[in-house]
């Protein structure tokens, strides 16, 4: 949680973004992770595929920061206007270098997320139906369930 790591953050922060920003995009360098304190963050895949959506309290880009690869997995998108709490890698490689319990828990929250984000694409794959419509063919119409 934030209060765990605010003793050790001498310069965390605090960031606003409008709604529509692109706070980090997938394969960008991973140098910060984010509290989202207010606001909606998308969380899309490479290819656009929405997977999650943040809001206040959750935290995210931490990924990137645990792993030897360094780049970021997802782009994070505001859907509303949003304020977060950027934390540095230098100050999150110090924290982490204190506690090897803390470390191991991000890791395995982390690792949750991402079985999370394939389930719900596996889950999307298998709910698309393939359909063909012709010319002036109706859709749906008002009042339609769906």
């Amino acid at each position: 949680s934030l209060s765990d790591f605010s003793g050790i953050f001498s310069n965390t922060q605090h960031k606003h973004f409008p709604r529509g920003h692109i706070i980090f995009r997938a394969g960008d360098e991973g140098d910060a992770m984010y509290f989202l304190n207010s606001g909606k963050v998308e969380v899309q895949t490479r290819k656009d595929q929405l997977v999650a959506i943040l809001r206040s309290g959750d935290f995210f880009g931490e990924g990137s920061l645990l792993s030897e690869e360094n780049t970021r997995f997802t782009t994070c998108k505001c859907l509303t206007p949003v304020d977060v709490i950027k934390i540095k890698r230098e100050d999150f490689d110090r924290y982490i270098q204190a506690s090897q319990s803390t470390k191991n828990e991000l890791k395995l929250k982390w690792r949750a997320r991402n079985l999370a984000y394939a389930k719900n694409l596996i889950r999307l794959q298998t709910n698309v139906k393939a359909r063909t419509y012709g010319k002036g063919d109706v859709v749906y119409e008002e009042g339609d369930w769906g």
